[in-house]
Parts: structure tokens; C-alpha cells; sequence
């Protein structure tokens, strides 16, 4: 074997890499179960706010030491292989930016009649082009107004110094486009802000190219309502005063708050027993006035020096957390794991009262890296209220905002005012610079301070340079910032899914038993068949789990459901490479090579139809990733990393382990082949060809039917699929789903209700098109509330919010999920697309690996019959009460499908390439069976392991699954089937010539 070195190493590099990774995962486990333990009481009951305390203290002190290498638990949970919410409860959320409220904004919400007749128009051209929705809004723009200019409706006083009369449609045109973009990029910025403030653990928020929506991931969400306000919550723009510490009114505040937490501390302190009553008394005497002239000491250095003064001397006396907790080189500068102690002390009813009402306070949106490096602290800001608490200016005040450059070429940000807005920015400007010294001015978005510069003079014409030591992304997000208020970018909620903890945990342990089940029933395979090979083949398999887990865990990428499912069904594929060199291995002993010889020949040999097969499939998973929404890019994920492991562990690892034992002596005991596997193969050829002609008329037959069904009772298509709102229920007794679906349809106004077992007799899922048009919040709770009324009414039973609290007398909804019309033809839109190119890619390959359109066609054509077939099986389930949806995990089987098919069809193409290549026949149908025989062990082989994976699958990976599973199962058979019966002899009956040799 070649470069044997080279995959030692890259091995060992690789294991390592993944054991740095994973260990990540167990400190975390570790250290929650040690949270657990710590806040489970004698009565086993947790304390969950005791428990989120322990972590709290832990968030940014070191819990691992590797090597030296000090981690924190924030790092280790930065690092560790992360839980889908499908996993762990939570709430996923896809919001879309309205382009069009942003144009009408842009026009300075003109009234125009034909303004409004294009936007009306756009919105329903929208329906059906998909693209650019400016594009879309000029073409109806100048369908209804074909002689005005776009110029003539947005050269206002909201784009004055943007848009002019006498700019092009193009220009116009270009602007929109900018600004839309500009606004989706803030709604991002905004809700970053607010999900990172949100305080549950690894939030997700990513955008959506081309699509105008934001994605969010909330793990553990456990008040859908109030996330939604969170989300949807329009974004407050404002400036205020800042008052410095130095202020003498906040001193003798923060004084008396300082002595009363103190008095308070030493309170508790006395009742504990008399000797510390005693203590307390001695260490009272004169500290009153000590602390107060330290602290004044402390502020004026602060008023002095920028940077800071000195806690120092402070550190010595015995403070409240208010001081104790704060940097010693930097006033009111706190780490981030202590803000919540000082929020809490600052919010009490008591340190009200000691504040004056005209000083309120806002922390940094983010730490200043510049101030600390490395360490997270956040600065405390305090502001002037003034008498109506109402700020200096809001962002409604903002015409336009950009980033600029200042005199020494350094990221700034430019912004200019309204007229009424610039007459106010005048006055508060003037007044801030006459101060000594100069007074600044916070910008506050979201209650947070996003930067607070110091204002050097007057500013009379509303036009502002904000300078500093700004990033340039840094300068981009605060320009993009300044604008949120002059033009909002509205959200909507489109998508959305809930999953209660304990349904999170039910797929825990689902795809936990999948998993353990697929693997151990593959690895007893592979030693029944092929023996001391097969333990090989297993230690390979092994490895190759062990890499999509470490590779996952580098790449921070979450574990799903459906991402189980991928690698539960890459334990079947991954051993199909192993197959086919040991079925090459046997044929190559069985001509009566030596062992060592018939391995290099195996390996050899095989290496052409792996990487083929492999390739094919790959392409499909990645077509899955770039064009799936959801879980199916968690699957792809999973999927195309099993893909590269399964090619590495098989080809290269597999190979060193059996040339390492070969030379280590143990040749005669090296052995590919058992009992079973010697039963089976009898090296006999079989006339697949001359049956191809039945296979037509069957396949045609059942497909047929199949179509005939789907048109009278049409698919049964998820949400996902068709816009709508689900809901499973949980029960703690069995419920009849005929029954409480005619209560239900009532209740939601006789819209399309569907309700059916989920799993089991007490879980229900209820899926209804009620109010499927109207996608505002006030809707969701409508449609909630009818679902709780219908089932309290249907059932007699109480709606309880937690699942973990059902019982007898109570019902819970465990998880939820809403999809919107638009997204709905979005995921339809995408999931056809996906196909479609996964198809074309395949065409492609094979046209350019065998040079000729027949086996092209051939291919593609069985894949076609695959994806028919499979649509026919779902329908006649249906008939026989076997109700499964259409959804995105059904179409990420489809894709599966398509990847397991094509491999099965070019290993056999591959051979019969290799067969022609021999040139020892010209009859194409004997070349044809010869080479069909000669795969058939491997493709039975494949077929059973992959087929019990998916088996398990079916039974044990739970209703999510269900339909995912079942699509193999028939996939599966049908593949193999059609690889034989289908793929094949289209090739001959599409090529009336003779086989000419085919070159590798």
C-alpha cells in the first residue's frame, strides 16, 4: 500500500483533533450534572434557579485544564457538540423583513393611488416570482404608471441628499436595493442584540440569503410569548445625557446605597449568632466616613482620568457588591457573569428610593475590547432622565446614516438629521461641549448604550461625524443601527416550532436506541459474513462514527433528530465500501491469487466504484445543504461528513489494520469468508435481462395505481409542505382521535383539521389550516386558544403549559409548530429544486465517467421510477390507514434514496465497463448478467445492512422518523430492484449498437 505513512499520520491527527473536541462535550456534561446535584434537595426536587445559579458562578472560571490549558465553562460550552432543539426543547423561528414596508417608508409613506395600485400589484406578482421584490415592485410600477419615473415618487424630504429628480430609474432602482438590504442587515444586528441579552444558553441566529429572513434557534426557550414579543418588538432609537460618575448628586446615591447594603450585610450578620454581633459592633466604629471619603477618592480619580482610577484601597474595606464587584481599575466596569447581582440590587424597591428619579442607567450593548482585553466587562452607564423621563432625541429625527472615514482615515460614521430634529441636536450639542468637561451623549438602542461619544462643540445643521476607535464592521453595524428608527424594517413571524423538554428528551432516548441498535446489529452482520474481515470492517465503522461526532463538534454544529437518522443510515452505507473489497478480495482468491496479492487487487479494484458511488451520493447531500431549509440541512450535514469519514475508515484505515496483521504473520488466520457467506455465493449467473420486460409492466402497474390515488385523495402533505399550524398534545390517557377531531373542526370554524396518534394512543398531533392566512401573534393566540377550548370541552380535562405536569385531570401542548403560506411555497419551491439538480449533477457524472448518454439515461431514469415508486407506496399506505406526511424529512429520504440507488447502479455499470473492457465477449446481454451476478452478493450484503438499519429506524426512532423511515424502507428494496431490472437493461434497449470497450 502506498503513502501508508501519510494515513497513519492523518489518522492519529484526525483521532486526536476529535478527542480534543468531544472532551469539550463530557466537562460540559460533567459539569451539569454537578449543577443538578447541587440543587436537588433531601426530597429529590430540583431547584432550577439554583441550579442556573451554580452555572452562572462557573460561566467564566475555569472548568478544564488540558494539558496546562485552562478553559472556562463558557469555552468548553463554545466548544462542545451541541443538541438540536428537536433534542433538548426549545423554539426555533424564522422571521421574514417586509421589503415592501420598507419602499413605502422609503417614499415617505406617500398616498399616491398609483404608488398604491404598484404596490398592491408587486405583492401579487410576489405570488409567483420569486425574485428581488424592488425588481418585482419597478416592473408593476411601470406596468401601472408607464410614463412617471420612479425618481418622482422617492426624491422626498426622507431621502433628501440620496434621491433627486433628475436621478435614472436605474439609480433609484440601485438605492432601493441598498436600502433593503441595509435593512435587513439591521433587523440581524437588532435581534443579535436582543438573543444574546436574552440569557439562555448558545442562541443561533443566522440569515437567510436571498430569502429577506432571519433565523433563530433559542435551546431551553421556555415562554414562547414572551420570545415573541422579544422578536417582533420595534426598535427604540434614543440619546440621552450622560451623567459621569463624578456627578456629585449620583455620589451621595450610590453612598447611601453603598452604607445601606451594608448596614443590611452586617444586620444578617448579628442575628447569626452573639460573637458575630460582636465582631460587627468593633468593625462599625468609624468605617462610615472612611468608606465615604474612599469612594469619593474613587470618583474624582475617575472624573481625572479616563482610564480609570484605582479600587485598590478600596479592595481593603468591606463594600457591597455594588463596589466589590467592580473592576479595581475601572468605575462601574463589571464582568459580565455579575451584572445580573447588580441589576438585581439596583431594581430592589429600597435602592429606588436612595436614586434620584432623574438618573436612570443602561449597560454597553458588548465589552471594549480596548479597555480589557480578553475579558468581558461591561460598563454601567448612567443618564439623565430629566423631569419627563423622556429622551433628548429619538431615531425618528434620522434621515440617513453611513459609514465614513474621519481626518486620520479611521472608521466613522456619518449622520444627518431632519429639520426639526438638527433645531434640538443644536441646542443639546451646545449645552453638552460648554460643560467642563465636555458632557457626552449615549445612543441607546433597546436599552442598551451602543457608543456614548463625547461631544466637542455645537452642532448646528444636524450633520454628524461620530468618531472613535471603531472596527470597520463595527462603524457599519452602528450606521446600520442609527437608521433603525428613520426607517423600521418591520418582522413577521413565518415559521415556527416549539418542542417541550420532555418531548426533547423522547428523542433523546429514540435516537440513543436507533443508534446503539443500527450499529450493534451491523457490526454482528459483518462478523457472521465475513469473519476476521468483518471485525475489521467493524473497527473501521467504528472509527468512522467517531469521526462524524469529533468533525461535528469542530465544526459547532448541532446534533438533530434527522441528524441521528444520518448517522444511523451511514452506518449501513459505510460498510458498503467494505463489501465491495472483500467481495473483490474472495473473487480474486477464488482465481487462486495469494492473500497478500488478492487484498492490493481487492483494494485496487474496488477503488474506481467507491469513489463513484460515493461521489454521486455526495452530490445529492450537498445539492440537500445548499438548497434545504431545517432539519434537512442537519441531515445533509451528518450526511456528507459520513460520506468522507466512511470513504477514509474503508479505503485507507481498513487497509493498513489488514496489511498490519497480514505481516505480522497471522496470513492463515486472516480470513474474508464464513460459513453463511459461502452458502450464498454459488458464482452463479442469472438471466436478470430477459425479465425486463415484467419488471415494465410492474413497476408501470404500481406506479399507476399510485398516481390514480394521489389524484383522488391527494397527498397527505405537513405543514411544512402547506402552510398551517400543528400541535402535538399530550395526554395521560389514551384518547380516540376520530372523536376529537369532529370536536376540534368545530371549534376552529370548520376549517382543515386533522388529528391523529402521534407515536402512541395519548399523544395526539392536531394540524389545522385555521387562520392560515393571517400570520400576526394576535392570530397564534387565537388558534391556541380554540385548540385549548376544543380539547378542554372534547376531554373535560385542564390545559396545564408544562408537559412534564400532565396527569390525569391535565392536558400539555408539547411542541407546536406554524409555518406561513409564503415560506410553505418557499420549502416546496427549494425541496424540487434540490431534486431536480441532485438529477442533473447525476446525469452529468455518469455521462462524463462512462461516455455514453445510454447509461446516463438509464440512471436517471431508475432514480425517476425510485422517487415515483416510493410516492405510489406512500399512497396506497394511505388507503390501508397508514397515514404518513409529505414533508422536508420526507424529501431528505427521497434524496437518500436517489444517493443509495445511483450507488447500487454504478457499481454494476462500473463492472460491466470493466467486462467490455475484457473484451472476451460481444453477446451484451451475457455481459450484462455477468456483471449483475457478479455485484449480486455485494448489493444483497448492502441491502440487508443498510435495510436493518433503516428497519430500526422505522420501529425505534420514534414518529418524527416515522415517514423518514418508511420512505427507505421501500427505497431500499425499490433501489436495489431497480438497479437490476430497470437502470440496466435501459441501457440495452437504448443502444442498438454493440458495446464498443468503455475507458476508465
Amino acid at each position: 500500500m502506498r503513502n501508508k505513512g501519510v494515513v497513519v499520520v492523518l489518522s492519529i491527527v484526525v483521532t486526536l483533533l476529535c478527542l480534543y473536541y468531544l472532551s469539550f462535550t463530557f466537562v460540559s456534561r460533567r459539569v451539569r450534572q454537578d449543577a443538578t446535584q447541587f440543587a436537588t434537595d433531601a426530597n429529590g426536587s430540583i431547584n432550577l434557579s439554583k441550579k442556573q445559579r451554580y452555572v452562572d458562578s462557573l460561566w467564566n472560571k475555569p472548568v478544564y485544564n488540558l494539558f496546562g490549558a485552562e478553559y472556562t465553562y463558557k469555552e468548553v460550552k463554545e466548544n462542545e457538540l451541541s443538541l438540536g432543539l428537536d433534542l433538548q426543547g426549545g423554539m426555533h423561528v424564522v422571521l421574514e423583513v417586509s421589503p415592501a414596508d420598507i419602499i413605502r417608508g422609503l417614499s415617505g409613506n406617500n398616498q399616491d393611488p398609483a404608488f398604491m395600485k404598484a404596490m398592491d400589484r408587486a405583492r401579487e406578482m410576489q405570488k409567483t416570482n420569486k425574485g428581488n421584490f424592488a425588481d418585482v415592485f419597478y416592473d408593476a410600477f411601470k406596468e401601472v404608471n408607464p410614463d412617471r419615473s420612479l425618481a418622482s415618487v422617492f426624491a422626498s424630504a426622507a431621502t433628501r441628499g440620496r434621491v433627486s429628480l433628475s436621478d435614472s430609474d436605474d439609480a433609484v432602482l440601485k438605492f432601493l436595493k441598498t436600502e433593503i438590504e441595509s435593512a435587513i442587515d439591521r433587523s440581524f444586528t437588532i435581534l443579535k442584540t436582543r438573543i444574546d441579552q436574552f440569557g439562555t444558553s448558545q442562541p443561533n441566529i443566522q440569515r437567510l440569503q436571498d430569502a429577506g429572513r432571519i433565523q433563530i434557534e433559542i435551546p431551553g426557550a421556555d415562554n414562547p410569548q414572551r420570545v415573541r414579543k422579544l422578536l417582533q418588538g420595534v426598535a427604540r432609537l434614543e440619546f440621552w445625557e450622560v451623567v459621569e460618575y463624578n456627578d456629585p448628586q449620583l455620589g451621595a446615591a450610590l453612598r447611601g446605597i453603598n452604607d445601606m447594603l451594608l448596614r443590611e450585610k452586617k444586620a444578617q450578620q448579628a442575628a447569626a449568632t452573639s460573637s458575630e454581633i460582636k465582631t460587627s459592633e468593633t468593625k462599625s466604629t468609624g468605617k462610615s466616613d472612611t468608606t465615604k471619603s474612599a469612594l469619593e477618592q474613587q470618583l474624582t480619580n475617575a472624573a481625572k482620568d479616563s482610564t480609570g482610577g484605582s479600587l485598590d484601597s478600596l479592595t481593603k474595606l468591606n463594600l457591597s457588591p455594588l463596589y466589590s464587584l467592580m473592576n479595581p481599575g475601572y468605575p462601574f466596569l463589571y464582568n459580565v457573569k455579575d451584572t445580573a447581582e447588580v441589576n438585581r440590587i439596583l431594581k430592589r424597591g429600597d435602592v429606588k428610593t436612595l436614586m434620584p428619579r432623574t438618573i436612570g442607567w443602561f449597560w454597553d450593548v458588548k465589552p471594549d475590547p480596548d479597555i480589557t482585553p480578553g475579558v468581558e466587562d461591561l460598563r454601567l452607564n448612567f443618564v439623565n432622565l430629566g423631569r419627563n423621563a423622556k429622551p433628548l432625541l429619538s431615531g425618528e429625527v434620522i434621515n440617513d446614516a453611513r459609514l465614513d472615514y474621519d481626518q486620520f482615515a479611521r472608521p466613522a460614521v456619518s449622520m444627518t438629521m431632519n429639520a426639526g430634529g438638527s433645531r434640538i441636536w443644536a441646542k443639546v450639542t451646545a449645552a453638552a461641549s460648554s460643560k467642563t468637561p465636555q458632557g457626552r451623549i449615549a445612543i441607546v438602542l433597546d436599552n442598551y448604550v451602543y457608543t456614548a461619544p463625547t461631544v466637542q462643540g455645537e452642532i448646528p445643521n444636524g450633520n454628524s461625524q461620530i468618531t472613535g476607535s471603531f472596527e470597520l464592521e463595527e462603524a457599519k453595524d452602528l450606521a446600520n443601527v442609527l437608521k433603525a428608527g428613520s426607517l423600521p424594517a418591520p418582522t413577521r413571524i413565518v415559521e415556527e416550532a416549539i418542542v417541550g423538554p420532555s418531548l426533547g428528551q423522547v428523542a433523546q432516548n429514540q435516537g440513543l436506541i436507533s443508534a446503539a441498535a443500527g450499529l450493534g446489529l451491523v457490526i454482528i452482520f459483518m462478523v457472521a459474513y465475513y469473519s476476521k474481515g468483518g471485525l475489521i470492517a467493524d473497527l473501521a465503522l467504528l472509527f468512522n462514527v467517531f469521526f462524524i461526532l469529533g468533525i461535528l463538534a469542530q465544526l459547532n454544529a448541532a446534533l438533530t433528530l434527522p441528524g441521528i437518522a444520518g448517522i444511523v443510515l451511514t452506518m449501513g452505507m459505510a460498510v458498503d465500501a467494505n463489501v465491495l473489497i472483500y467481495e473483490r478480495i474472495r473473487e480474486e482468491l477464488r482465481q487462486g491469487r495469494r492473500l497478500r496479492e488478492a487484498i492490493s487487487k481487492g483494494y485496487e479494484r474496488a477503488f474506481a466504484a467507491i469513489f463513484d458511488s460515493n461521489l454521486t451520493t455526495f452530490l445529492t447531500a450537498l445539492f440537500l445543504f445548499v438548497l434545504g431549509q431545517g432539519p434537512l440541512k442537519g441531515f445533509a450535514i451528518v450526511l456528507m461528513i459520513g460520506i468522507a469519514t466512511s470513504f477514509f475508515s474503508a479505503v485507507y484505515i481498513s487497509h493498513v489494520i489488514i496489511e498490519w496483521m497480514v505481516r505480522k504473520g497471522d496470513e492463515a488466520k486472516m480470513s474474508f469468508e464464513t460459513s453463511l457467506s459461502w452458502s450464498l455465493d454459488k458464482n452463479k449467473i442469472f438471466d436478470f435481462i430477459s425479465l425486463r420486460k415484467r419488471a415494465y409492466i410492474f413497476s408501470s402497474s404500481v406506479i399507476l395505481i399510485g398516481i390514480v390515488l394521489i389524484a383522488i385523495q391527494g397527498l397527505n402533505l405537513g405543514v411544512d409542505f402547506k402552510g398551517g399550524r400543528s400541535y402535538v398534545v399530550s395526554f395521560a390517557d389514551p384518547i380516540d382521535a376520530t372523536r376529537l377531531k369532529s370536536d376540534l373542526t368545530a371549534s376552529f370554524a370548520n376549517a382543515g383539521t386533522e388529528v391523529k396518534n402521534y407515536g402512541s394512543s395519548n399523544v395526539m398531533k392536531v394540524t389545522t389550516s385555521y387562520l392560515i392566512d393571517d400570520e400576526s401573534e394576535a392570530a397564534d393566540e387565537k388558534v391556541k386558544g380554540s385548540l385549548v377550548e376544543g380539547l378542554k370541552k372534547a376531554t373535560g380535562k385542564d390545559f396545564v403549559e408544562n408537559d412534564v405536569q400532565v396527569d390525569k385531570s391535565h392536558f400539555a401542548i408539547a411542541s407546536s409548530s406554524k409555518v406561513g403560506a409564503t415560506i410553505a411555497d418557499d420549502i416546496k419551491g427549494s425541496a424540487f429544486e434540490a431534486g431536480s439538480l441532485a438529477l442533473l449533477s447525476i446525469f452529468l457524472y455518469i455521462l462524463i465517467r462512462f461516455r455514453k448518454w445510454q447509461y446516463s439515461t438509464g440512471a436517471i431514469v431508475a432514480l425517476v421510477h425510485d422517487a415515483l415508486f416510493t410516492f405510489a407506496a406512500f399512497a396506497i399506505a394511505r388507503v390501508f390507514g397508514f397515514s404518513l406526511e409529505i414533508d422536508q424529512v420526507f424529501v431528505a429520504a427521497l434524496l437518500t434514496i436517489i444517493g443509495y440507488s445511483i450507488n447500487d447502479t454504478v457499481i454494476i455499470f462500473d463492472r460491466i465497463r470493466e467486462y467490455i473492457g475484457l473484451g472476451t465477449s460481444h453477446e451484451r446481454e451475457k455481459i450484462f448478467n455477468s456483471a449483475i451476478s457478479s455485484t449480486l452478493s455485494r448489493t444483497i450484503v448492502t441491502s440487508s445492512t443498510v435495510l436493518m438499519v433503516v428497519i430500526v429506524l422505522l420501529f425505534f426512532g420514534g414518529e418524527t422518523l416515522r415517514g423518514f423511515s418508511f420512505a427507505l424502507v421501500v427505497g431500499v428494496v425499490i433501489g436495489t430492484y431497480s438497479s437490476i431490472f430497470i437502470a440496466t437493461p435501459i441501457v440495452i434497449d437504448l443502444d442498438s449498437n454493440k458495446p464498443a470497450p468503455v475507458k476508465a
